[in-house]
């Protein structure tokens, strides 16, 4: 419920409630009664972006976050590459690689190249043929401008009125 808090390690009081919005719950349920095919794609992590998108009848495989890494079972605090942007890694010494592509902006439009439509390499940073880019997107943030932009057919821009 909303307002809930939870406790993380040592950390108490972090939120733990995901806020729906009657309007998108409706905007989706409607997509899909319609026949498309509704994906939710966020620069949120994986985890959470599955939870929001259960609430409001998307399924986790047609969920894209914010993906970290995973050794041995456990997820890291390196996220997965894309682009041809490798995986992340961090030795412990200070040399890094790749951990700079999340989904937003230009990392948004190469996570659903790569996952939606099977695009690999620098392929999938590139504006894909019509053919193989959303015909109807909706975004709430101003770094979903690039995903916005390759929409084939109708582009919805929320404005959650938020102060810049």
């Amino acid at each position: 419920p909303e307002g809930a808090v939870q406790t993380v390690g040592g950390v108490a009081g972090l939120s733990a409630w995901i806020r729906i919005y009657d309007q998108q719950r409706d905007l989706i349920r409607a997509l899909q009664q319609n026949g498309w095919d509704v994906w939710v794609v966020s620069a949120s992590p994986q985890p959470v972006v599955e939870a929001a998108a259960a609430r409001v009848g998307v399924a986790a495989d047609r969920v894209i976050g914010v993906r970290l890494v995973e050794r041995a079972g456990l997820l890291s605090a390196d996220l997965q590459g894309c682009g041809g942007v490798p995986d992340g890694s961090n030795d412990g010494a200070g040399r890094f690689q790749g951990n700079e592509l999340i989904t937003y902006i230009e990392g948004k439009r190469c996570w659903i190249n790569k996952v939606i439509y099977g695009l690999e390499g620098a392929a999938a940073l590139r504006r894909a043929p019509v053919g193989q880019r959303p015909r109807l997107a909706a975004g709430d943030a101003e770094t979903d401008v690039t995903f916005l932009q390759d929409a084939t057919g109708l582009k919805l821009v929320l404005n959650r009125n938020k102060g810049g």
